[in-house]
């Protein structure tokens, strides 16, 4: 991702330098091949990030996927300008579909579920994710979701376990206010050094 990140930026900055020559968009060799070689390297990383993960479902004998999605993710974006530069330019919709394509020939089933306030309402509140005057739990800074009984969660799995709620409202056992099993409050961060994306 750091190499399709780099070139983007290059092909940004060469975009720009076009634009302020007297308004006229001139295009040169040098903006051609930037732009060339930002599909095929943003081609092969969707590859290899969407095989990636669907052997990573296969290994741990995964039947079903859910993925949070929001159809105006894009227009209706308030990120800072670098953050929102590469993540509007990334096609998510091709990974979405690679994924589906590659998952289904392992037997796997990937539904995508309206994410809508998954991030706002506390999991470990039992808090439904719907629009509500005042919600349980908040963020408190960047990062990190504070619930109403005090305990602090990691934001964005908070967010992932109710798009699961919201795919499968069974699909975890009943949950008490450590998380279930203890968990889901000290989330790990995993690296996998074979994929370096």
């Amino acid at each position: 991702l750091k190499e399709v990140k780099r070139i983007q930026q290059q092909y940004a900055k060469q975009q720009k330098t076009q634009l302020k020559q007297k308004n006229r968009l001139v295009y040169g060799e040098k903006f051609f091949y930037l732009r060339q070689l930002w599909r095929w390297k943003t081609k092969d990383w969707l590859h290899k990030t969407s095989k990636f993960l669907v052997e990573l479902w296969e290994e741990r004998r995964l039947h079903t996927i859910y993925i949070g999605y929001n159809p105006l993710w894009k227009q209706q974006l308030r990120l800072r300008k670098k953050t929102s530069q590469l993540f509007v330019i990334l096609p998510f919709n091709k990974l979405i579909s690679l994924l589906k394509y590659k998952a289904e020939e392992k037997g796997i089933q990937v539904e995508l579920v309206e994410e809508s306030y998954t991030s706002k309402c506390s999991f470990l509140d039992d808090e439904i994710p719907k629009k509500q005057s005042t919600y349980t739990g908040k963020r408190v800074k960047r990062g990190l979701f504070l619930s109403a009984t005090g305990v602090l969660i990691n934001a964005d799995v908070n967010a992932a376990f109710n798009i699961l709620l919201k795919g499968d409202p069974q699909a975890l056992p009943s949950r008490s206010v450590g998380g279930v099993g203890g968990y889901v409050v000290y989330p790990l961060r995993v690296s996998y050094p074979a994929m370096m994306l």
